[in-house]
């Protein structure tokens, strides 16, 4: 019988960034509310949530500081209505965290980093299984052009609002898809990193593949004739670069790939 197990473990599939993803900084006020479908959460019910954390790079040399309230709960819907979205009151989902961050003015479009990270209050929020309803609220005293990391597989998952002196009402669904976000997790008593299916996200470009991971290891990347081309060792949540690659098919656990 093991003993509870920290990892940590990427929500969505990084496909690129924009200015709304989990927050909208470029104004000083921004809500977001995103569900994520129980497909890209592979660890087991009774898990504990102990941090969130976004990605992206931020084009401001100076750092903002930024009144962040992060809210948890379950839900058995997918997505949200395309033509007026609704949100979920906040006031019947579990307050998860409220802290004052201050954002990484590191990282680039080609390399994004760790933006901020939040911890959750007490042992963390109890994920009891299905899809997960993740909202921030966001307030700043100024704005700041910052990128973050989003899934564009996934549309009609997130809805955001923002305003820059007067509140509105007015919800949209996010143009830019699903946010991508980090959690570090501890699993139940009994059940260890072994027990969650590692989820993978590649992309090929020149010369080289691009590879996610929500788990530690090392990956093999294939030829199309089946021999290996490349060993590639990927940190949990991390880019990672297979390469240099000549141009053509390539094959990374049953993915297929295109190398220019």
């Amino acid at each position: 019988r093991s003993t509870p197990s920290e990892n940590d473990l990427q929500l969505g599939a990084y496909t690129g960034t924009a200015l709304a993803g989990s927050l909208y900084l470029s104004y000083p006020n921004s809500d977001s509310q995103t569900i994520y479908p129980a497909e890209v959460i592979p660890f087991p019910a009774d898990t504990e949530i102990k941090t969130v954390a976004v990605d992206g790079y931020c084009n401001s040399t100076s750092a903002s500081t930024i009144s962040v309230d992060l809210y948890m709960a379950q839900t058995d819907d997918c997505g949200f209505s395309t033509d007026e979205p609704e949100p979920y009151p906040t006031d019947e989902m579990e307050p998860a965290a409220s802290a004052s961050v201050t954002v990484n003015t590191a990282g680039s479009a080609d390399m994004p980093e760790e933006l901020f990270a939040i911890a959750c209050d007490g042992n963390g929020y109890t994920y009891t299984g299905g899809n997960l309803l993740v909202a921030f609220k966001a307030r700043s005293k100024s704005y700041t052009d910052v990128y973050m990391a989003v899934d564009a597989s996934r549309p009609g998952t997130s809805i955001h609002r923002y305003w820059t002196s007067r509140e509105t009402d007015r919800w949209r669904i996010n143009p830019a898809g699903m946010p991508v976000i980090r959690v570090t997790y501890r699993t139940p008593s009994g059940i260890g990193e072994s027990a969650i299916t590692p989820i993978l996200s590649v992309t090929g470009g020149n010369g080289t593949i691009e590879i996610r991971s929500t788990q530690t290891r090392t990956i093999t990347v294939y030829r199309a004739d089946g021999t290996a081309a490349a060993h590639t060792a990927v940190t949990a949540g991390h880019p990672a670069t297979a390469g240099p690659l000549a141009p053509g098919i390539y094959i990374v656990e049953g993915i297929k790939v295109c190398v220019r």
